[in-house]
C-alpha cells in the first residue's frame, strides 16, 4: 500500500511538473530534483515505468524529437485528461494535507 501511495504522489509530481511545459524523461528527473531541493531523486527503473504508465492511462504521450546536439529524445506532454486527472488528485491532496494538519494540531497542541 504504502509504495502504490509513493507512486500516486510521484505520478502527481510528474503530471504537475509536466503542467508547465512538455519534457524529456531527464529533464523530468532533474525539475523534480531541483524543485524539491534534493528530495526526490528519481532513477531511472522508477522514472520510465511511471511515465510509460501515465502514457497507457492517456494522461501523457509521448513523441520522439530532435534535441539541440541532433539527437532524437522522447517528449512528453501532459494531455487533456491528464490536466483533469491532476487536478482531481490536487483536491485530493489537499484534502487529506488538511485533515493531517487538524488531526497533529489536536494530539500536539503546541504544533501549528
Amino acid at each position: 500500500m504504502e509504495e502504490e501511495q509513493s507512486r500516486g504522489r510521484l505520478a502527481m509530481l510528474i503530471l504537475s511538473i509536466l503542467s508547465s511545459a512538455p519534457a524529456h524523461g531527464y529533464r523530468i528527473a532533474r525539475s523534480l530534483e531541483e524543485k524539491s531541493r534534493g528530495e526526490f531523486r528519481l532513477r531511472e527503473g522508477v522514472l520510465y515505468p511511471l511515465l510509460h504508465s501515465l502514457e497507457a492511462r492517456g494522461l501523457i504521450q509521448a513523441a520522439w524529437e530532435l534535441g539541440e546536439r541532433g539527437k532524437e529524445r522522447k517528449v512528453y506532454r501532459l494531455t487533456p485528461a491528464g490536466g483533469d486527472h491532476l487536478g482531481k488528485m490536487l483536491a485530493i491532496w489537499h484534502k487529506e494535507q488538511a485533515a493531517i494538519e487538524l488531526v497533529i494540531r489536536e494530539v500536539l497542541p503546541c504544533v501549528g
